[in-house]
């Protein structure tokens, strides 16, 4: 009886903290303006705060790079120690490289991948800034379509995004790949069903989600099918379902109170019996609480300072982790596959760039101790780690002590953020300043942002000239990103006379410096200028060598040119032979398709046990595509089950 009555007290007192950070942006600069993000803003903040009485919903309308920045970073703050955290965006949405997703702010001009990072906050930056909270929730209604972008993806609409950890819920307005309606009745087909279905008593919510999905599917009649990622273990509710107990409950508090103490009473642990004084501050055991709280606080102040063993080979082990970075500052999966193989060969610290959110423990205490040194290495990790928890202010801090000690990547980082204003006050001349000293340095990122800075009249005058030097310095040194972006100039004939010429010598020399991106641009150029015979046969000769540097998706993409017969005589069975080439690399996009080839006998005898199996090894990979086949194509019911 006493569990009861303790479930009881669990029930009412379940969500004492609640927030939402509720944005809309629809008056884009530079984008095709929007009609109802701001009203779909609106409608969820009435319904979380008027409705759902959660506890603090900020809403931010139009929110520009900066505005989003801070906003992010504030509710960071708010979402600590919250039984919910929740946050909303309503806007354009754009998939760039290693399919990452960004969220455009209002100002935002991206006409190349690297804009994106001064004009837009990615999703996982959203999901940082839930940390903290006991269930934690991100919706994504920002996959419209962009007919205006000067800028285009290979694939339309949102990435989905691999999630880590429990009581974590992504919720995307529509299928990965697809585009979400605005709708043409003051609200977005999922923003309305969205809020009445919020409304549902004894509704959990991961059941909500299935609602809304339903809702939208019939409202759209197909068009639009909302997916979700994650998952939250626990049941939660919106709104709290009814517990009914038949007996007295006078004793009700005392009883729950003596079996929460009775549950932390052995704990080594501050937090537990802060955890108790919260609830309970002038419970029984409050004096013995407190006596246990000064006890382990002085325990752990007694070992904060990091012990390195070996300082040597810890310093050898940062520097060689901070290597990663130096040789990746922008592709995200040479990065982590750097990782992967450095932290195989012993490296902790290598985990860095595969869950920087999450690093902690005693080498993170190792990053401190030796930053506080003076070692350049360990300050720069430690910037990157905090960036990648969402707090900017705090990163700020350490990039500043690594540029003081003369670390370039650390002083393009504070360029960077100087010039978008994160983590401290914006200043283009700030950002010119510390770009250029890295750029002194030799790195060529920074030589490419000052070229940029020029380009776009940021803290100094227009000069497309000097643009062009910058960004032939970092060329020469052997930038591949500057090459391309040079290339892409002759290509569109912007800044510089249009010239196919000139556009294939520098992504020639992209190619030749082992570009991936480059090789297919230029493949891409043959399949399409030449007609067919001896440039089609030039155009797959590109693609090939964009195979030999071993990336699935490029493998995966091969075989879809002999799926679709371009470029090429038509052939399933030389397209499977490159998908299981890809799939063999964890491509899921391969295992998706080698199931459509099972599904329908296309190249061989159809096999729907095959084809689903295929499709479950991608669904397992987070694809949605392979989700949806196996939840409808004849497999019906929640495809984990489908997929054991």
């Amino acid at each position: 009886m006493v569990v009861l009555i303790w479930m009881s007290v669990i029930a009412h007192h379940a969500y004492a903290k609640r927030v939402a950070l509720v944005i809309g942006n629809a008056a884009y600069q530079h984008e095709n303006k929007l009609a109802n993000p701001i009203n779909d803003a609106v409608l969820l903040q009435n319904t979380l705060k008027s409705e759902l009485q959660f506890d603090d919903v900020k809403l931010i309308k139009n929110a520009d790079f900066r505005t989003l920045n801070r906003a992010i970073n504030d509710f960071n703050q708010s979402a600590q120690d919250a039984d919910i955290a929740l946050i909303y965006f309503s806007g354009h949405g754009q998939q760039g490289d290693n399919r990452q997703n960004y969220l455009l702010a209002t100002d935002a001009q991206i006409e190349h991948l690297v804009d994106l990072r001064t004009g837009a906050v990615t999703s996982d930056e959203l999901i940082n800034a839930t940390q903290g909270a006991k269930a934690r929730i991100v919706i994504l209604d920002a996959c419209r379509d962009r007919p205006n972008s000067g800028f285009k993806s290979a694939t339309k609409g949102l990435s989905r995004v691999q999630v880590t950890g429990d009581e974590l819920l992504i919720a995307y307005a529509t299928d990965a790949g697809k585009v979400a309606q605005d709708g043409n009745t003051g609200n977005s087909p999922y923003a309305t069903a969205l809020a009445q279905v919020m409304r549902k008593k004894d509704k959990s919510i991961m059941g909500m989600f299935d609602d809304v999905k339903d809702q939208v599917r019939t409202v759209t009649k197909g068009q639009q099918v909302p997916t979700r990622e994650g998952n939250l273990s626990i049941d939660v509710y919106f709104i709290q379902p009814t517990i009914n107990i038949q007996q007295n409950t006078n004793s009700t508090t005392a009883d729950a109170e003596l079996v929460f103490w009775d549950s932390i009473k052995n704990e080594t642990d501050a937090e537990s019996y802060q955890a108790y004084l919260k609830q309970y501050p002038n419970g029984r055991f409050s004096h013995l609480a407190q006596e246990k709280i000064q006890k382990y606080v002085l325990k752990m102040n007694q070992t904060q300072v990091a012990s390195v063993n070996d300082i040597e080979k810890t310093k050898k082990y940062i520097e060689e982790a901070d290597n990663i970075l130096l040789k990746n500052p922008i592709n995200q999966k040479k990065r982590y596959k750097a990782a992967e193989h450095t932290l195989s060969q012993g490296n902790p610290f290598a985990e860095i760039f595969i869950n920087a959110a999450n690093f902690s423990g005693q080498n993170y205490k190792d990053l401190v101790t030796l930053a506080d040194q003076n070692h350049a290495a360990s300050a720069n990790l430690l910037g990157f780690v905090w960036m990648a928890k969402g707090l900017p202010n705090e990163a700020m801090k350490w990039f500043h002590k690594s540029a003081d000690i003369g670390h370039h990547f650390a002083m393009k980082e504070l360029g960077a953020a100087y010039l978008a204003g994160l983590g401290v006050p914006k200043n283009e001349q700030k950002a010119m300043e510390w770009f250029k000293k890295s750029a002194d340095l030799g790195n060529t990122t920074a030589m490419t942002a000052v070229g940029t800075l020029y380009r776009n009249a940021k803290g100094v005058t227009q000069n497309y000239n000097t643009m062009l030097e910058w960004y032939k310095k970092a060329a020469d040194i052997g930038d591949t990103t500057a090459m391309m972006a040079i290339g892409t100039f002759y290509a569109k004939g912007e800044i510089v006379e249009q010239d196919d010429q000139k556009m294939l010598e520098w992504y020639y020399k992209a190619a030749d410096a082992g570009d991936m991106t480059a090789m297919m641009k230029i493949g891409n150029f043959y399949a399409k200028n030449g007609g067919f015979g001896q440039n089609n046969q030039k155009a797959m000769e590109w693609y090939r060598k964009a195979v030999d540097s071993g990336d699935e998706e490029v493998i995966n993409f091969i075989g879809t040119l002999y799926y679709d017969g371009t470029g090429v005589i038509q052939n399933y069975n030389t397209a499977m032979e490159w998908y299981l080439k890809a799939a063999n690399l964890k491509s899921a996009s391969a295992m998706y398709n080698i199931g459509i080839l099972y599904e329908y006998g296309l190249g061989i005898e159809k096999d729907k046990i095959q084809a689903k199996e295929w499709y479950c090894k991608a669904a397992k990979l987070n694809h949605a595509e392979a989700i949806t086949r196996v939840t409808a194509y004849g497999w019906s019911g929640n495809w984990q089950k489908q997929c054991v």
